[in-house]
């Protein structure tokens, strides 16, 4: 077993239902929904690299996931609300100091938030990437099909052609060996 399959046990597939019906019943926070789709972003690369079908499923879930406006909603909120928290241990503290902690919070908090968009906006460019690529390749399988067929109504109708052709000319033979046979006997009937 590999390294990558034995991450994906009973464990990981656990966690992974325990976030998304979190996720569904709109009770998960912004390290849910991180973890969420970090993990359906790693069953994706997964099956991805083992060209197994069921990567589409999990992009497919990817985008769901991102699309609801309670994804982003969520993760707007939950900066609002860290951005606003002092920290416990803090307050007791000079007063002098709680401006420069409050600013350094809301400079890890804002780093945090754009890692997260930047993790997302990476996902999404590498879905729509996928997306196009078998696009393309779906079209030129198409494409290829439609050679293949054109080419054999080409050949077939060469081969009628061609029949037909030696059909015509077997007859001309065959009524012009009649018609000599006739003429012959109309001779010879004459000479008598």
């Amino acid at each position: 077993m590999s390294i990558n399959q034995q991450k994906f046990d009973t464990n990981f597939y656990t966690k992974l239902n325990n976030l998304e019906q979190r996720f569904y019943q709109e009770e998960a926070d912004k390290q849910d929904l991180e973890q969420l789709i970090l993990s359906i972003g790693e069953l994706v690369m997964f099956y991805d690299l083992k060209k197994d079908p069921i990567k589409q499923y999990f992009l497919e879930k990817m985008q769901f996931i991102l699309s609801r406006p309670f994804t982003l909603l969520n993760l707007k909120e939950q900066y609002l609300i860290t951005e606003n928290k002092t920290p416990i241990g803090h307050r007791h503290q000079h007063n002098f100091s709680l401006p420069v902690l409050k600013l350094e919070k809301q400079a890890q908090v804002q780093s945090d938030l754009n890692n997260s968009f930047e993790k997302i906006k990476t996902l999404q460019e590498e879905y729509e990437m996928q997306q196009r690529d078998q696009a393309e390749l779906i079209q030129h399988d198409i494409d290829n099909q439609m050679s293949v067929l054109k080419k054999k109504i080409i050949v077939r109708k060469q081969n009628r052609n061609n029949h037909n052709h030696v059909y015509h000319h077997s007859n001309f033979i065959s009524n012009s060996k009649l018609s000599d046979t006739k003429t012959s006997d109309e001779e010879q009937t004459k000479m008598i």
